[in-house]
């Protein structure tokens, strides 16, 4: 999970998510825009899960995989969106499909 400081508030997920450089595979979308500190958002509605114990679950591997590419060196603000899709597939896959979307949005600064 990422500190309270590093997440975004509604404003700045406003902002920050119509600026941003888009970037889609099948279970998520993501929106990075370039930011001297780390800053990152996780959306996952009802139509992903009805669960809410899923949807938690999915927005906590998704948290994970942005903490660990912040202490990779990188900066920006990251939004992401999750798809339906996403909770078809398994965590392993999900997990391999979140870290290779983060990786495709570029290098550590």
């Amino acid at each position: 999970m990422l500190k309270r400081s590093e997440r975004l508030n509604r404003a700045q997920f406003t902002e920050f998510g119509r600026k941003g450089k888009r970037y889609f595979n099948d279970s998520l979308s993501i929106s990075v825009f370039p930011y001297p500190t780390f800053h990152g958002a996780v959306v996952v509605s009802k139509k992903v899960s009805k669960s809410a114990v899923r949807r938690n679950k999915l927005r906590r591997q998704v948290y994970a995989q942005l903490h660990s590419a912040k202490q990779s060196g990188r900066s920006g603000v990251f939004v992401c969106i999750l798809k339906p899709e996403a909770e078809k597939m398994t965590s392993a896959q999900f997990r391999g499909a979140v870290k290779n979307l983060i990786e495709r949005t570029g290098k550590p600064a």
